[in-house]
């Protein structure tokens, strides 16, 4: 719908809400519309506590249910995802692996990713990129500085004396 023919409809106010609420609402809905399902999720939240006995409060608990089921079937998703890259790199698919681990930026927020993604370009000859995401891969959860001394995959990372402090407990 163009934005002339959005301006052009009349508002329909839900009957018993509070303008307030309303206006929350469609907040919530446009964040909806971005596929913010986190954020749209705690916005519908607030419709529906603040202001329980109206028509939208029951039309905003519907929407943050639909956001709360992105939300879960986007773990499953990065799950699958995260399994097909282990696979890959365990099989030798080191191109498949990387390419998992960059799809939708979870190299970057995700700890599991940051971390095999890393151990991927170790094993490619990539040093300085391997240390680069180890490095975040540690930021994100320290356990990983653990893991990544015993790993066999970082051996060769482990043999340059500038990234000995990524295997180096810090106190």
């Amino acid at each position: 719908m163009s934005k002339s023919a959005k301006q052009s409809q009349p508002k329909v106010e839900p009957r018993g809400a509070d303008p307030a609420s309303v206006e929350r609402f469609e907040a919530a809905l446009e964040l909806l519309h971005r596929e913010r399902w986190e954020e749209a999720a705690k916005a519908f939240s607030q419709v529906a506590e603040g202001d329980p006995g109206s028509s939208i409060a029951e039309r905003a608990r519907i929407f943050r249910e639909v956001c709360r089921r992105k939300l879960d079937s986007s773990s499953v998703v990065d799950d699958d995802l995260y399994l097909t890259a282990v696979v890959a790199k365990n099989s030798g698919d080191l191109e498949t692996a990387i390419e998992s681990c960059n799809r939708g930026g979870l190299k970057g927020k995700d700890a599991r990713f940051a971390y095999l993604a890393a151990a991927v370009e170790s094993l490619r000859g990539n040093r300085e990129e391997s240390a680069r995401l180890l490095l975040k891969a540690i930021e994100l959860d320290p356990a990983n500085r653990v893991h990544a001394f015993w790993d066999p995959d970082f051996a060769d990372v482990r043999k340059s004396p500038e990234m000995a402090s990524l295997f180096t407990p810090t106190r």
